[in-house]
C-alpha cells in the first residue's frame, strides 16, 4: 500500500508540474446517464460481495480490499486520468482519434501488467495482460461516457478485488484463478457493447 501511495503522489506531482492534464473526478454528464451506466458496475459489485462469502473467502477479504482500492485509484489516475485524456488531446481532429487514444491507454494498461512476470508463469502473465487490455477498453469507454474517473475507479477496484479473492489472497495469478478471468472477459465484452451503444 505504501508503494501505491508513492506512485499516486509522484503521478500527481508530475502531472501538476509537467503534464498538467486536468483530472476529471466530478462528472458533467446528466444524472440519468450516470445511473444508466452505473447499473452494470453495481451488478459487478454485488457479484464481488457474493464471491467473498462463498466458500469462506472472507479470509482473503483484507488483501482483496487493499488491492482493489490501491489499484483502482492508482492505475485509473495514470491510464484514464492522464494518458487517455492526453492522447485524446494529441489526436484531436484526427480521423479515429478517439480510437487511437483508447487503444494507446488500453495497450499501455495491458503492458503495465506484464511486470507481474517476475511473480507468476508466462502463460498467466500473458492472460493477465490480455485481460487488462480488455478491461482497459471498457474502463476507457466508461470514462468517456461519464467524463469522470469515479466509475472507472470503482469498476477497476472491484475487478481487482474479485481477482484477488479468486487467487486466494495472492496478488499473482495461479491456474485455479484463470476461470474467473474468462467469466470477467465475457462480462467485459457485453458491458463494452452496452457502453458503445
Amino acid at each position: 500500500m505504501a508503494q501505491e501511495i508513492v506512485v499516486v503522489t509522484l503521478t500527481l506531482i508530475i502531472n501538476h508540474l509537467w503534464v498538467q492534464q486536468p483530472l476529471h473526478i466530478k462528472s458533467d454528464v446528466s444524472g440519468k446517464s450516470i445511473i444508466a451506466v452505473s447499473i452494470i458496475p453495481l451488478i459487478f459489485i454485488l457479484e464481488a460481495i457474493l464471491i467473498t462469502f462463498k466458500n469462506n473467502n472472507i479470509i482473503n477479504f483484507k488483501s482483496a480490499i487493499i488491492v482493489g482500492i490501491c489499484a483502482g485509484i492508482t492505475e485509473e489516475l495514470i491510464f484514464r486520468g492522464i494518458l487517455l485524456p492526453g492522447s485524446l488531446t494529441h489526436f484531436n481532429g484526427h480521423r479515429g482519434g478517439i480510437w487511437y487514444a483508447v487503444l494507446i491507454s488500453s495497450v499501455a494498461f495491458g503492458m503495465a501488467h506484464m511486470v507481474n512476470l517476475a511473480d507468476q508463469p508466462l502463460e498467466a502473465t500473458l492472460l493477465q495482460g490480455s485481460n487488462a487490455f480488455a478491461v482497459g477498453l471498457v474502463l476507457a469507454a466508461l470514462y468517456l461516457r461519464t467524463r469522470s474517473l469515479i466509475l472507472p475507479m470503482i469498476l477497476h477496484g472491484t475487478n481487482d478485488y474479485i481477482s484477488t479473492i479468486a487467487s486466494h489472497g495472492h496478488l499473482a495469478m495461479h491456474n485455479e484463478s484463470v476461470a474467473p478471468i474468462y467469466h470477467s472477459l465475457d462480462f467485459i465484452h457485453r458491458y463494452y457493447h452496452f457502453l458503445a451503444s
